[in-house]
């Protein structure tokens, strides 16, 4: 039987996010893990290699960084549905970010050009942990709008592609990770029952990591059916 799910974080939950965001750092640290240099930005989660340096995810923008933590680029990508931005992948034909308040999953070039869009809520992910529909009008500039933890379908906290285009996701409320079509925009399961699974991460073309929060876990699984 399926082990009950339960996250104080979750079940207490938000409706709404605090005014002021968590001042966070980004830290460079030496062979040794001290601490060189460290640079101070607006609750940090994602990092990926752009050509220049490092993009940086902040609430509702992606600065470019160099490796020795200076500000090639404030706001280097911004795009109107960024609302809490959880994390940062590379694609074939750029990036992948996923936009934790507002349900969706962002691709986009280095430019900063929106390439593909996935919404949750598009796609049967309509009601809030509470049972509340969902309305969000996907148009719209959500940059500056706090959204909390439970008035999101999904919580949908990280995604990264497959050699073949597929894009993975993890959905922090369900408990699951699944795979979305590109073209369709269809989704399968491929995990479920797991704790509030968070940061996916392609480590081969057949296998992935991903953290499950609550449980303390770090999996490694493999795609391959067999």
């Amino acid at each position: 039987t399926r082990e009950a799910i339960t996250c104080p974080v979750t079940v207490l939950g938000s409706y709404q996010k605090p005014e002021n965001g968590q001042q966070g750092l980004l830290c460079l640290l030496d062979e040794t893990g001290q601490p060189q240099k460290m640079l101070e930005m607006l609750t940090p989660a994602g990092m990926v290699h752009s050509s220049k340096g490092i993009f940086v995810a902040t609430p509702s923008s992606i600065h470019e960084i160099g490796p020795d933590l200076s500000v090639k680029r404030r706001d280097a990508v911004s795009l109107p549905l960024f609302n809490l931005l959880h994390s940062l992948s590379r694609t074939q034909r750029g990036y992948l970010a996923a936009s934790t308040g507002t349900d969706t999953i962002i691709e986009f070039d280095e430019a900063g050009h929106q390439l593909w869009s996935w919404c949750a809520l598009d796609h049967g992910f309509t009601l809030t942990p509470t049972g509340e529909q969902r309305e969000l009008d996907l148009s719209a500039d959500h940059r500056q709008t706090k959204y909390g933890t439970l008035t999101q379908t999904t919580h949908i906290n990280s995604a990264a592609e497959l050699p073949d285009s597929t894009i993975l996701a993890s959905l922090f409320h369900q408990g699951m990770v699944i795979a979305i079509d590109r073209a369709s925009g269809d989704w399968h399961t491929v995990l479920e029952g797991l704790d509030h699974p968070h940061a996916i991460r392609m480590l081969d073309a057949h296998h992935i990591t991903l953290a499950e929060t609550v449980r303390g876990r770090a999996l490694m699984v493999s795609l391959d059916e067999d």
